[in-house]
């Protein structure tokens, strides 16, 4: 019994490893029954949950696969042929796999199994996050970091395919228009289960059947746990350090088919980033038609300081208060209209500490400015915007009604100090903006669109500013007393019509756009009635001009995949003044290669010829900037020519999860206006002139990949440029030649089950070839995550040295943590412990250089401080 109890055994034993090994062998071909070579062939379990095995057809076509589990799915494919799936139930030898030649759409290229992540299909490039994220992705923002193709950078914009993105929707509902970090910045990693990003994206259905958009967008899918439900988190935190600390934040949402909300509410002092500063900030694809984006843009004549990082993590060196509300709302209100209404209301107030030196590059020049700063400001602004759209039940007809209203508000006290002087200043800059639109778009036929635009906008600005100097005085000869004032008056208006008519037949499209309009910008200084405290006599400046501009575009596809489009708009603006202004023109052309898998190539040739704008006409009209910066008149306005050539290629494998970028640029631009500059002690004089050239060529290219299996994820970007450019100095031409180059490598690694490292490094140099000048630029960013038990101990170090010219200055901060998670039924509470700038570091500092200055600054720290907070999810 017992001896063929053994004999049994032995034949178990020896036939297990037969059966754990079964080897399926194949043969590819095409439909004349000629090997395929090459081809990609892979296992996957019944549920596509997992890849079991994967090789390549060899020359014959033939190809052999061993696994250990049976049934499976066999998939194969191969460029320009449609991929085959067939199910394996028994080892051995299968029939031939045959491959039809691809049709005329774009196949659905599926990633299975650790593959599984990304989905290509015609422009449409899906990523499922739960194949991205992990318990250290606590933001949407911490999971776009990682998915191949998608690029990041430090303020949150974001770009894909090389271009940046347009917007961020919702279940394809634009909630947030160009303020779209409000969605990646306060959505949680987890409540988002797909992100799509969609080229050539078209949001009217209207223009569907003309679409010749090259807008990108990236459409955000909530799992299905948080649809129909209110959803989102609310933080309630504090701490201390050199005073109390507090961040408190709500983010809540809810989002049906017929509705769509969202609320973030933010108040702290702790620099969380998750209030979003001044709106509207992203300008994505300026060529699509988007009615939110206005057509005036602010004077900039002054403003407000803004919070020094060095370099740094906002936190370190921002101790200011800050809060904001965002309402975002999308309601279908009947079959045919919808209303969109968003609120954001943003508030700050912050005080910097910052000691400067200024000086130029070319020592032929001399001038040096040593400061010591300390500011305090507070900023306010509040936008309002109702948006109705009406869509006909034929989607043959469409119109769309915006209305805008902004406020904003800045009030800042600063002084300057150096050891042989001081100056004081109270600054105040108030701003309004109006805004409306209309646009109707009707489709006529197949192929055939036409719109209508109405638009009308009103830009107002009063800036008062008074300095306390007595060199000021003097060099203004403002004798009886030391204090200066300026109060001047800004507006501009703007009132705009224009047409639009859209055709496309079989492989051509065509599209003509004729805008006329009336534009006014005028600027007053004021004159109070104590004469010796004025600065400048009471001027005005400013023009009204009339203005026409016909644009044609066109484009042809050469073969399925290959598109040819350029555009030619010209111009003319008839001002109300003795200025005669020329002409103005713009064209371009370029070609753009799409692959089956997600590639593509872009190359275009452009040329601007551009005429007087806005600003330029406030250029001849004298104010005090800064204490130390004086605007004085400047030439008449002139022209000025810009031409270049932008190359780009992707490749994407999307096995692999593997994604390449490379895009290379020359640009020149002629006749550029420029600000001349001279001195006068420590006061430079600016004045608009013309005649600057520069170029500049730089090429640029980026390696991203994800391994499904470690959840580990790894980008490099190396980068070079060089550019020249002219300057005037003192009445003297001086030309500047730099060379630019940067490398970067970021990413994450999973160590072990516990155990994940996330890491960034970023070098820079920069060369100033005709001044022997140089400056490098070195950060590394390491973060540590172990997992104990129901939580997280994680520890942060970040190192940043600046280089120039022989001097080193270097930045050391340590952060440390721990998280812990508790469950509240299906509700879960994540309390975070923090402790910022372990080694108490009091002082920052970096080196830079910009144009023909260099700067050296140091700032003072927020020091060390620990916070608490409580993450509640819904």
């Amino acid at each position: 019994m017992s001896q063929r109890f053994f004999i049994f055994l032995v034949l178990i034993l020896s036939w297990y490893p037969l059966s754990a090994q079964s080897t399926i062998k194949g043969r590819v071909l095409d439909v004349n029954e000629s090997a395929v070579g090459y081809a990609t062939v892979s296992l996957s379990t019944p549920d596509f949950k997992r890849i079991l095995a994967y090789t390549s057809s060899d020359e014959q076509g033939v190809f052999i696969l061993s696994t250990d589990t049976l049934p499976a799915w066999l998939i194969v494919s191969y460029l320009g042929r449609r991929p085959d799936t067939s199910k394996v139930n028994v080892a051995g030898e299968i029939d031939p796999i045959i491959l039809t030649a691809e049709g005329t759409n774009l196949p659905d290229i599926v990633v299975l199994g650790a593959q599984e992540a990304m989905t290509q299909r015609d422009d449409t490039t899906t990523y499922d996050l739960s194949d991205f994220r992990d318990s250290t992705d606590n933001r949407l923002e911490d999971v776009l970091r990682r998915l191949p193709g998608i690029e990041v950078d430090d303020t949150g914009s974001i770009k894909v395919h090389g271009k940046p993105i347009h917007r961020i929707t919702i279940e394809g509902s634009d909630l947030f228009g160009r303020d779209y970090q409000k969605a990646s910045r306060n959505f949680r990693a987890k409540d988002i289960g797909t992100v799509e990003a969609i080229d050539h994206f078209e949001d009217n259905p209207v223009l569907k059947s003309v679409n010749n958009s090259e807008a990108v967008v990236l459409n955000l899918k909530l799992e299905e746990d948080v649809k129909s439900v209110l959803g989102g988190n609310l933080i309630v935190g504090a701490g201390y350090g050199e005073n109390i600390k507090h961040h408190n934040n709500a983010t809540l949402f809810k989002v049906t088919s017929a509705h769509k909300s969202m609320v973030i509410a933010n108040a702290d002092n702790v620099a969380s980033g998750l209030n979003l500063g001044r709106t509207g900030q992203n300008q994505g694809y300026t060529g699509k038609r988007d009615l939110s984006v206005p057509a005036l843009t602010p004077f900039y004549l002054i403003q407000p300081p803004s919070v020094d990082y060095i370099g740094l993590p906002s936190y370190y060196t921002d101790s200011g208060n800050a809060g904001s509300v965002n309402l975002n709302h999308e309601s279908e209100i009947s079959s045919t209209w919808k209303v969109n209404l968003r609120y954001n209301l943003i508030g700050s107030k912050n005080t910097q500490l910052v000691m400067s030196k200024t000086e130029t590059i070319d020592n032929a020049v001399e001038y040096e400015l040593t400061n010591t700063s300390d500011w305090e400001t507070v900023n306010k602004e509040s936008t309002s915007q109702i948006k109705f759209s009406y869509l006909s039940e034929s989607k043959k007809a469409s119109v769309e009604i915006l209305s805008t209203l902004g406020t904003s508000s800045a009030d800042w006290n600063s002084n300057f100090k150096n050891p042989e002087y001081g100056v004081s200043s109270v600054n105040d800059l108030k701003g309004n903006l109006e805004m409306y639109r209309v646009l109707y778009s009707q489709e006529y036929g197949p192929g055939f669109v036409g719109q209508v635009g109405l638009s009308h906008e009103t830009n107002v600005e009063n800036v008062f500013t008074s300095y306390g100097s007595e060199e000021l005085a003097g060099f203004f000869s403002v004798n009886q007393s030391n204090s200066i004032v300026q109060r001047i008056d800004l507006a501009k208006k703007a009132t705009s019509l224009d047409y639009t008519f859209l055709h496309q037949v079989k492989r051509w499209s065509l599209g003509l756009r004729l805008d006329v309009g009336n534009r006014n910008v005028f600027a007053k200084q004021l004159k109070p009635d104590n004469e010796n405290t004025w600065l400048f006599e009471g001027i005005e400046a400013g023009f009204t001009y009339r203005y026409w501009r016909q644009t044609i575009n066109a484009g042809y596809s050469l073969k399925e995949n290959v598109d040819i489009k350029g555009s030619l708009a010209v111009g003319r603006k008839y001002p109300d003044s003795e200025v005669d202004v020329p002409a103005h023109s713009a064209g371009n052309i370029g070609i753009e290669l799409k692959k089956k898998d997600g590639g593509r190539l872009r190359f275009s040739v452009f040329k601007n010829r551009s005429s007087i704008d806005d600003e330029r006409a406030l250029y001849g009209f004298e104010y005090l900037n800064s204490p130390f910066n004086v605007f004085v008149p400047g030439e008449v306005p002139s022209t000025t020519t810009t031409r270049g050539i932008v190359f780009f290629a992707e490749m994407q494998n999307t096995l692999k999860l593997r994604n390449t970028q490379l895009s290379s640029s020359y640009v020149e631009t002629l006749n550029d206006d420029f600000m001349a500059t001279s001195f006068l002690g420590n006061i430079s004089l600016l004045h608009l002139k013309y005649g600057q050239t520069s170029r500049r060529a730089s090429v640029n290219i980026r390696h991203s990949m994800f391994s499904g299996i470690t959840k580990s994820d790894v980008s490099f970007r190396a980068a070079g440029s060089l550019a020249s450019t002219n300057y005037l100095l003192n009445d003297d031409f001086f030309k500047l030649k730099v060379l630019n180059s940067e490398i970067e490598l970021k990413g994450s690694a999973r160590l072990s089950n516990k155990i994940r490292l996330k890491y960034a490094t970023v070098a820079k140099a920069q060369f100033l070839l005709d001044n022997d000048a140089n400056f490098t630029r070195w950060q590394n960013r390491l973060s540590s995550f172990a997992t104990v038990a129901n939580g997280q101990i994680h520890g942060e170090l970040i190192q940043m040295a600046t280089l120039q010219n022989g001097s080193v200055s270097n930045n050391l901060v340590v952060e440390v943590g721990a998280d812990r998670r508790v469950s509240l039924g299906n509700k879960e509470i994540y309390f975070r412990f923090k402790i910022y700038n372990l080694f108490d570091t009091d002082i920052f500092s970096i080196e830079s250089t910009y144009d023909f200055y260099t700067f050296s600054r140091e700032t003072t720290s927020t020091g060390r401080f620990f916070l608490l907070t409580a993450d509640y999810s819904l």
